[in-house]
């Protein structure tokens, strides 16, 4: 049949009449036709040098976009293939083999593209290229079988995170810290890690993971509760959320974020979009998004408190910190004083710690008693809720406390809601894993202030519809409820 012509080797889409792929068009008609395939061929790498070169004086931005997102590297497919058809024709390869071989190369994540596609996996830690960790929000964390081809293959993947962030990474600077759209990641080698480069990559959910009845199925919080976050956002309450790492803090506050009412102008502040607020919900919301900016130069340089200096010209409500970690807190708390509402994170080990965590990171920024800050933030915060990681891989809020105040060098606080541990059982799986089960349910102990009670009717609040308002049946001898810290 040497007289008949493949409509679909010169770029015609079957699904789209009347349609060419006009690179594709190009580039068969530049080989004269001839398109043949060469299995064991690799592409030249100056060919994907010069195409990265390209790519990241032209489109940076979508080159990072592209890291765990179909949709975006797509697209930079797209750029690829028109870039390819201005250059000579490389033989052995059709144009997608070109095109997908240097998006890979550029910004593919080889083995570890099939982790970041899945909707329940938040982390990807990699302790070498042949010991990779999953957290994964169904899993738990566990040890997965898959690793790299080899040790260069891993690096090569480290290194175009370094390129496409635009830093450096060598044997003086061995740690490297980087933001793309759909993830962040850090880099720690050379002598530093002493047995293999360490990779740690948190990925960033697109759609909100959690709402009212996934967390109650999961035991994050009892439905008793639901109504309280409903009181807490609506009344513009100034919250702290506590926790280690991967316990489920942000998620959580992307899930509060639509338990405010719509019209709330909201501000969130980040070092990179990692919340994805537009993505779910819409503009009727009123939400911002404000990012920080860090230079090598500081002078170009946009800071947590550079943007919360701006907060108050804004006509903001509710002012939502992704996670604060030193002298921005200072600002923060500023904010607070104000009345208006506020939402943030930090780490530390309980409701009650935070506190004295938030004082000392406000010391980083001002030169004042230790003491007058934490009466000033049990003053000023209203309500602090604790995640944790238990031993049987689920998150579950352990703590919701309202702050009273601070008296004699003692913080004053009522424990709203605890999560009550009643047995952990302890057994091997089917793969020789240790795993745990825990029984247990989240207890109401305390009631909330007449202060607080106020304050709530006076936002519009039905408080006689909120638990925590009512008195306990029954208070066990020795039960206490007024905490102090």
């Amino acid at each position: 049949m040497e007289n008949v012509i493949s409509l679909e080797d010169l770029g015609y889409i079957p699904l789209m009449p009347e349609r060419i792929n006009i690179e594709t068009f190009i580039y068969i008609i530049k080989s004269g036709g001839h398109t043949s395939t060469t299995t064991n061929k690799e592409i030249p790498q100056d060919l994907i040098d010069t195409v990265k070169k390209y790519l990241l004086d032209e489109h940076k931005e979508l080159i990072q976009e592209s890291f765990g997102d179909e949709v975006k590297k797509k697209a930079l497919w797209g750029v690829v293939s028109q870039f390819i058809t201005s250059q000579p024709n490389i033989e052995g390869f059709t144009l997608e083999q070109l095109a997908k071989g240097i998006v890979d190369a550029v910004a593919g994540l080889d083995v570890l593209e099939a982790f970041a596609e899945q909707d329940t996996v938040t982390d990807i830690i990699c302790n070498n290229w042949d010991e990779i960790w999953i957290k994964d929000l169904e899993k738990g964390d566990y040890l997965s079988n898959v690793t790299f081809k080899s040790k260069e293959a891993y690096l090569a993947l480290c290194n175009k995170f370094v390129n496409a962030s635009g830093q450096t990474w060598t044997h003086s600077k061995p740690k490297c810290d980087a933001y793309f759209p759909n993830m962040r990641i850090n880099l720690v080698g050379f002598d530093i890690s002493k047995y293999g480069v360490s990779l740690a990559i948190r990925i960033f959910g697109k759609t909100l993971r959690i709402n009212d009845e996934i967390i109650v199925e999961e035991g994050l919080a009892s439905k008793e509760m639901l109504p309280l976050f409903t009181a807490m956002m609506r009344s513009r309450s100034r919250i702290l959320i506590s926790g280690e790492t991967g316990t489920g803090k942000t998620e959580f506050m992307k899930y509060l974020l639509g338990k405010k009412v719509k019209t709330d102008k909201t501000l969130v502040l980040q070092d990179v979009d990692e919340m994805n607020l537009k993505q779910i919900y819409s503009k009727e919301w009123n939400l911002s998004t404000w990012l920080t900016r860090e230079r090598e130069d500081s002078s170009t340089s946009v800071t947590y408190e550079d943007l919360l200096s701006g907060v108050v010209r804004q006509t903001i409500k509710i002012i939502c910190i992704n996670e604060l970690r030193g002298r921005e807190a200072w600002g923060a708390k500023k904010i607070a004083e104000t009345g208006h509402g506020i939402l943030t994170s930090l780490h530390s080990p309980s409701a009650a710690d935070s506190v004295e965590r938030y004082s000392s990171m406000c010391l980083e920024a001002v030169n004042i008693s230790k003491e007058y800050l934490q009466q000033s933030i049990a003053l000023n915060f209203d309500y602090g809720m604790h995640f944790e990681l238990m031993l049987d891989g689920k998150r579950r809020l352990t703590e919701i406390v309202e702050y009273i105040g601070y008296e004699n060098g003692k913080l004053i606080y009522t424990p709203l809601y605890l999560f009550n541990v009643k047995e952990i059982k302890e057994f091997q799986d089917e793969h020789d894993q240790t795993k745990f089960i825990i029984n247990g349910s989240h207890e109401r102990v305390g009631k909330l202030s007449g202060r607080m009670i106020k304050e709530l009717k006076f936002k519009g609040i039905k408080t006689s519809e909120l638990e925590v308002t009512k008195e306990l049946p029954v208070v066990k001898e020795g039960e206490k409820l007024i905490g102090i810290s």
